[in-house]
C-alpha cells in the first residue's frame, strides 16, 4: 500500500481480500474475522445508505418468523458477537474468545455478499473464495446424498 487517500469501497476491498487470504491459509482466524467484519460493517452501511438491504438486514428478514431467532434490533449484536468480542474488551467476566473456521468462513461470506452489492466486480481473490464456495456446497451436496442413500 502506499501512502494516499482510499476510498472506503477500496478499504472494504482491500481487508475483504486480506481476509480470504487468511482464511485460505488457515492459520490465523481471529484476523480474517475482525477484517472480514470490517469490510463487511461499511459495505453494509453504504448499502443501507442506498435505501437498500444488506446481507444482516436479509438474513434477519429471513429469520423474521422463527421464533427460536431474535430478530430483534440485538440481532445485529449477536451476528457480530464474535468480531466484536476480538476487537473490544467490555465484559469483565469475558477472558477467552473461542474462533473456529466456520465461522470466519461465515464472515467471509457475508462481507462478499455485500462487496459484491455495491461493486459486482469480481477480484481475483474474491472469484477465488466464490469457486471455492461452489465446490463446497457440491461436495457437501454429494456427501448429504450419499448419506441419505440418494443416488
Amino acid at each position: 500500500m502506499s501512502d494516499r487517500e482510499y476510498s472506503k469501497q477500496e478499504i472494504a476491498l482491500y481487508q475483504l481480500e486480506k481476509a480470504i487470504e487468511l482464511f485460505f491459509e488457515g492459520r490465523d482466524y481471529i484476523s480474517c474475522i475482525t477484517l472480514a467484519g470490517a469490510s463487511e460493517e461499511i459495505t453494509g452501511r453504504m448499502i443501507q445508505n442506498t435505501g437498500k438491504k444488506n446481507f444482516l438486514d436479509q438474513l434477519r428478514d429471513y429469520y423474521k418468523d422463527d421464533p427460536a431467532i431474535d430478530t430483534s434490533k440485538s440481532f445485529y449484536r449477536w451476528a457480530r458477537t464474535t468480531r466484536n468480542a476480538l476487537k473490544h474488551f467490555n465484559d469483565k467476566n469475558e477472558e477467552s474468545v473461542y474462533v473456529c473456521g466456520l465461522e470466519a468462513q461465515q464472515y467471509v461470506q457475508a462481507a462478499v455478499c455485500n462487496y459484491l452489492n455495491i461493486n459486482y466486480i469480481y477480484s481475483k481473490t474474491i472469484s477465488q473464495f466464490m469457486d471455492w464456495s461452489r465446490e463446497e456446497m457440491h461436495n457437501n451436496s454429494l456427501k448429504n446424498d450419499a448419506a441419505s442413500g440418494a443416488s
